[in-house]
């Protein structure tokens, strides 16, 4: 994860880009938690119980990589990418629902990072 980023740094970036991508898998201010671990394209892990409130996604059609943008408990904001390519971090694209659930109560700030 690349960071980390002063609260509101990254909600600033994403706010025009809801793409197709997020629109059918993650909810802005929505706290997830990683039920299946996975590496991002920088090579960080991302631990089952790792928890975050997803900020929202990027998507470069020329490097067809996403980008997450989160915020964890302290108010950080951090960013990682997932690389749309074989070999890299298709399935995690493809199978969201497989990696992340939504988690649910009245902090969505939190994270176990």
């Amino acid at each position: 994860m690349r960071g980390p980023f002063k609260n509101g740094t990254l909600g600033n970036l994403v706010t025009q880009s809801q793409g197709h991508w997020e629109k059918r898998n993650l909810i802005r201010n929505q706290r997830y938690e990683v039920v299946k671990p996975f590496l991002d394209s920088d090579g960080d892990e991302h631990p089952v119980g790792e928890e975050w409130c997803f900020i929202g996604s990027m998507f470069s059609k020329f490097d067809d990589e996403i980008t997450i943008c989160v915020r964890v408990m302290s108010g950080e904001e951090w960013k990682f990418s997932l690389i749309w390519k074989q070999n890299k971090q298709t399935d995690v694209i493809e199978h969201w629902r497989e990696y992340l659930k939504p988690r649910t109560g009245s902090d969505n700030r939190a994270v176990n990072r």
